[in-house]
């Protein structure tokens, strides 16, 4: 269960952590907001989504292990596209060994939050006290959405908030949720 690798893996340093965002097997795995999370919660300068699919279009036709999916442009990426590869600091903020995991990274000026659950669902209430003093964020959250009729079903919303805020978030067992802080500017 993925749950526990956060706990047990790179306890010496960084490793790799590979991400199936798109593969088959995903679903299996947890789900694709739990893959975000994965991305924050498990520390890996490798992260790339291009292993076991590819990009549209792209002259290589196999992945690892010969799988031969492509990787539709979804607004899902934007996630990706700003996920740093190190960090300057991290906060545990929550968890317990196939329960859940919930992990608070920085990198310049902006926060990420991941948050992944074992086999029992959890709800989720974070007092947001990491996030900087005196500053506003707009909160990039990406989390399952069984209701949603897309290949991956995740809900991208946005809310405004700061350390005084409390974030509550329902995740199903085995699900996962990603959140990006990004500050306003002054």
């Amino acid at each position: 269960m993925v749950i526990n690798t956060v706990f047990t893996r790179m306890i010496a340093g960084a490793g790799d952590q590979t991400n199936c965002y798109f593969a088959d097997r995903v679903t299996e795995m947890g789900s694709h907001a739990s893959q975000m999370a994965k991305t924050i919660c498990i520390y890996s300068p490798w992260q790339f989504l291009y292993w076991y699919d590819r990009p549209q279009g792209s002259p290589i036709t196999k992945g690892a292990d010969g799988a031969e999916g492509s990787i539709p442009e979804v607004a899902d990426l934007t996630f990706y596209d700003q996920l740093p590869t190190v960090w300057d600091k991290t906060e545990v903020i929550d968890g317990y060994p196939g329960e859940l995991a919930v992990i608070a990274r920085k990198r310049n000026n902006k926060w990420y939050l991941g948050a992944i659950t074992g086999t029992k669902a959890h709800q989720l209430s974070i007092k947001l006290d990491f996030l900087d003093k005196g500053q506003t964020y707009k909160a990039m959250i990406y989390s399952d959405d069984e209701t949603l009729n897309t290949s991956t079903n995740l809900s991208i919303r946005e809310i405004d908030v700061d350390r005084n805020s409390l974030f509550e978030h329902k995740i199903m067992e085995q699900n996962g949720l990603a959140v990006i802080f990004t500050p306003f500017e002054k």
